[in-house]
This record gives structure tokens, sequence and C-alpha cells, in this order.
């Protein structure tokens, strides 16, 4: 299982493999994008995220990192994520189990992410405390365009053409 870990001072990740599924008991599931022993193709550059709802949850933190080549090679061995590698860290209010991205925070086109997400819970004393985090999952955007994007360019270059003849 991987798991990100906050440290004191900046945020680092690693994700550790275990052999136990213990640390995933208050977690939330992720559900899409991504596979968690695999790499999955998105269709587009905004995939929708969602994740299982965590009973007594307030909200839930999602991050999402960039990977690398190194990272690539073997998704089961130990790595480490830095706040360089983020890419994308928002809260969503309890009832919400997905997120799809504004166009303008959409995903760079051919690349690799890994993508996590977790609890935030009340204490009995109404302190709001982070549960454990979920599985990585990865995805993959496509580096050529969608049928969309291009049906989008076209668009815009007949509209430009029609008004500058």
């Amino acid at each position: 299982m991987r798991v990100p870990l906050q440290t004191t001072g900046c945020v680092v990740v690693a994700l550790l493999v275990m052999t136990t599924l213990s640390a995933a008991a208050d977690s939330p599931q992720g559900v899409s994008p991504g596979g968690i022993d695999r790499i999955a193709r998105t269709q587009g550059t905004c995939p929708t995220f969602s994740w299982q709802a965590t009973p007594g949850a307030v909200g839930y933190e999602i991050v999402v990192y960039r990977i690398d080549d190194a990272m690539r090679v073997g998704l089961d061995d130990d790595f480490m994520l830095s706040d360089d590698d983020r890419v994308t860290y928002l809260y969503v209010p309890a009832g919400v189990t997905g997120w799809t991205p504004d166009l303008d925070e959409c995903f760079q086109s051919g690349e690799d992410y890994v993508w996590f997400v977790r609890a935030r819970r009340i204490r009995p004393g109404g302190e709001v405390v982070p549960g454990g985090w979920s599985q990585g999952r990865f995805f993959a955007t496509p580096a050529e365009p969608s049928p969309t994007e291009i049906a989008r360019a076209v668009q815009v270059l007949r509209r430009y053409l029609a008004r500058d003849g």
C-alpha cells in the first residue's frame, strides 16, 4: 500500500509498500482515475476524481503529484515525492465524493500522475484532524489532443478566419 506521510516543516510524501492493510481502515478509497498497481490512461486532461465516502468525515483533502521516469519504473518500489512534484491540493466539504478540475486547472498532456485522498474528522474535543491517506492511484494524460479539443480548436479557427477574412 502506498501512503503519503506528512513531516514537520514541509510536506514530504513517501510511498511505502506495506504488507498489511490496517492503515486503510479509516481512509477513503480512491475510485478513479487511475490504477493502484499500474498507470491507467485518462480520456482527457481534466479527469473526474472520485472516492468512497468515509463515515464521520467533515471534509476531504485531495493531492495530486506529477511522477517522473524514475518513479514510473517500479510502482511497487518506495520513492519520495516533494512539494516540487505536487500539482494540485484542495479541500472539499463533507458529502462530496468527486471533483473535476476547471478547464484552467487541467493537467498537462502526456504526463503521469499519482493522487491521494484523506478524510478530516472531528475529535470528541472539537478538533478537526486529518485521517490516513488513501492508497495512491496512478494515471496518465494523453499526449495527443482529444477529439473535443480538436473540435474546439477548429471552431476557434473558423471564428478567427470568418472575422478577419
